[in-house]
């Protein structure tokens, strides 16, 4: 449910406190509010018509005023603003709320349940028809030229015989077009749509078409060889971060945990983990982990942030990256009872969500933050507050062929992004980069000012970040499969790193 429009252009915000579900709640209350004021004036008509026969008892004594009295009370029981005619308007009122509430809470996800089955029923007797290419083609040819100025261009220069228009048109066409496709919001029932024609396809009707986004990614995940051993190395004189504020500042850091040319210092490798330990000026502390996406899309690569990873996070499978996260917290000293908040940006949010269900236990994981991430098969724990910030035009956190799906410890954000320059739609890595969703949440901020389902996360987040005043020091691991940097022990077959690691130098608070 969009919020009203004066929360900020643009933005829309959905679970949390005080967003769908809450707000549907709210609705029903103020049904029972109006329905008890009924009541009330109902009693009200009942006194008023008591008054109006006592008046008439005092006719024979006291005429001339009992006759004002009488006019007067007749007037107010039966004028417009008669507590039974007020009392009969709220009770409409009551009903026609009641009503709404009942359409709000089910129309949504049954229309998207329609919609989806109807996708995932044609997928599957696509695949046994044969024509999946050619309607594909065909779609993609009609929704490329859907743009009445590209198709007018195109059909001009067509029929004044002009090649240089004509491919100019085109181009134009061809370079917008990726962003215009995405740009709906369609492209999770396509994803759903196309997992369900692949499970088709191989003859395996008889598993169910929903969540066949998982059951894809797990049979490709299955095919492929085994990636060779992970190990965490701990980084010598790491980039000193600054210490974070709000979400906001979470994303700038996992920002700067990327690779150069992508955020991070120069000498930041493919792999980075960064841990800040916060000190609060009570003398307590608090931990934030800091995670990129993916940064090679090759599988099984020197990296865990690769194609394998994204694979297995969403087929639900163990994968390295989750597990050299939480053994870069371990080497930081993460002891089980001091609040974590983590974040991550694209694969680095699945990896976050995934060390969050892992971290039972270990951990004391309070926040979490995601950009532009799909969501994977796992349940975070009750209680943890996680936001996940969302680009409608960005095709990644749409690709794991679901809905959002908001809860009162889980708010989504949502944002369409403003046209380009030439009046045009951002291109898919423009939509998708972590900088975008740095300048969301900012933006957020800023222009939703007092949102309750936004304010309810920044105060579980603040628990954990800290007051003003808190410093930090930051940490930083390598996750890497580099032959030269890992090595196996022959008498248990583990991998193990090098002899001499580096140990890890904090940055002055």
């Amino acid at each position: 449910m969009t919020l009203a429009p004066g929360w900020g252009s643009g933005y829309e915000v959905l679970g949390g406190r005080g967003a769908t579900r809450t707000d549907l709640d709210d609705l029903a209350h103020a049904v029972d509010v109006l329905e008890s004021a009924a009541r009330r004036l109902d009693d009200a008509s009942a006194a008023v018509d008591a008054a109006r026969r006592a008046a008439v008892g005092q006719l024979i004594a006291h005429h001339a005023e009992a006759v004002l009295a009488v006019d007067a009370l007749a007037a107010a029981r039966t004028g417009p603003v008669a507590p039974e005619r007020v009392a009969d308007e709220l009770r409409d009122l009551a009903g026609r709320l009641r009503r709404v509430v009942g359409v709000y809470d089910h129309a949504e996800s049954w229309v998207h349940r329609l919609a989806r089955s109807a996708a995932e029923a044609g997928a599957a007797s696509t695949a046994r028809s044969g024509f999946m290419t050619s309607a594909a083609l065909v779609t993609a040819g009609v929704a490329a030229l859907r743009d009445g100025a590209v198709l007018h261009g195109v059909l001009t220069a067509l029929r004044e015989r002009d090649p240089g228009a004509l491919v100019v048109a085109l181009e134009r066409d061809l370079a917008d077009a990726p962003g215009r496709l995405l740009a709906d919001g369609r492209t999770e029932v396509a994803v759903d749509a196309l997992a369900a024609y692949l499970i088709a396809l191989a003859g395996h009707l008889g598993l169910p078409l929903r969540d066949g986004v998982p059951v894809v990614a797990r049979a490709v995940a299955g095919a492929l060889p085994p990636a060779g051993p992970t190990v965490v190395l701990a980084r010598g004189r790491p980039p000193r971060l600054a210490t974070p504020r709000d979400a906001a500042d979470l994303l700038r850091n996992v920002r700067s945990t990327y690779s150069p040319p992508h955020g991070g210092a120069a000498g930041t490798p493919d792999g980075a983990i960064t841990i800040q330990r916060l000190d609060h000026p009570d003398g307590t502390r608090s931990w934030a982990v800091e995670i990129p996406g993916t940064e090679t899309w090759s599988v099984n690569a020197a990296a865990p942030t690769d194609l394998t990873t994204n694979l297995r996070l969403m087929a639900g499978l163990p994968d390295d990256m989750s597990t050299a996260v939480v053994e870069a917290m371990r080497q930081a000293g993460i002891p089980p009872d001091e609040p974590v908040a983590l974040a991550g940006h694209s694969q680095g949010g699945m990896v976050a969500m995934k060390v969050a269900a892992m971290s039972v236990g270990l951990f004391d994981v309070r926040a979490v933050v995601t950009a532009g991430s799909p969501d994977i098969p796992v349940r975070v724990p009750a209680g943890v507050a996680t936001l996940h910030v969302r680009h409608g035009e960005d095709v990644v956190p749409q690709t794991d062929g679901e809905p959002d799906r908001p809860t009162r410890d889980t708010v989504i954000l949502r944002r369409d992004l403003a046209p380009t320059a030439d009046g045009g739609v951002p291109r898919p890595d423009e939509s998708h980069a972590i900088s975008a969703y740095v300048e969301t949440v900012d933006g957020a901020h800023q222009a939703m000012d007092g949102n309750p389902a936004l304010r309810g996360f920044d105060d579980a987040l603040g628990e954990v970040l800290g007051p003003p005043g808190t410093t930090s020091a930051t940490f930083q691991y390598q996750a890497t499969r580099a032959p030269d940097l890992v090595s196996t022990d022959p008498a248990t077959g583990l991998p193990r790193p090098p002899m001499l690691r580096p140990a890890p130098v904090p940055d002055a608070p």
